[in-house]
């Protein structure tokens, strides 16, 4: 259990989970800057409407009762910071039947804040991300070599068009090719 305890406005630092527990009417009333994670919020019983119950359990893996004065959005799994004092403990029965007791905070809702680096997405979930996108890039660009770049269509000919323009220009050719290429030479000087 970490926290700043505050008597007769002199700091205690970080008074011991153990000592709280032992002896709670040393330290009733003191304030506590807490912090954890919230595993579990339920509602108070009546006449305590508007007070919610919540089990946290500190960095250490120390868990702990803090009763939550207003309403509130912050939700289990929260990693939050709030500025408590410190009410009593609370002997609880556990699912192996053992009572434990358990140190116990009161606060304001308006005092709890969320830790942003508690409630950002892990960076192992964020570089996954980018590491997919920079090989799928890599890959995209490796795929994309020069090329022969495709001339733009600016229609497409009718088909009878194009038998016609071969016609027009076909001519029947020697089977020797030095005449051939004498006669192609000459029908090509006739077009310019």
């Amino acid at each position: 259990m970490r926290g700043d305890f505050v008597p007769n406005n002199e700091v205690d630092a970080y008074p011991i989970y153990v000592d709280l527990v032992e002896n709670p009417v040393k330290y009733r009333g003191g304030e506590f800057v807490i912090s954890g994670v919230v595993e579990q919020q339920s509602p108070a019983p009546p006449p305590w409407d508007s007070v919610g119950e919540w089990f946290v359990r500190d960095s250490d893996g120390v868990p702990f009762v803090l009763y939550v004065v207003g309403e509130t959005d912050i939700r289990a799994k929260a990693d939050i910071v709030a500025s408590t004092r410190f009410y009593k403990t609370v002997d609880l029965t556990g699912r192996d039947g053992n009572v434990r007791s358990f140190a116990t905070f009161v606060t304001s809702s308006t005092c709890i804040t969320v830790e942003e680096l508690g409630s950002i997405v892990p960076l192992p979930l964020i570089l996954v991300p980018i590491v997919v996108i920079g090989a799928m890039t890599v890959f995209l660009l490796s795929r994309n070599k020069p090329s022969r770049k495709l001339l733009p269509r600016h229609g497409s000919p009718h088909i009878d068009e194009v038998i016609d323009a071969v016609a027009a220009v076909s001519v029947d050719l020697p089977d020797d090719p030095a005449d051939a290429l004498a006669l192609l030479h000459e029908s090509a000087e006739e077009l310019t």
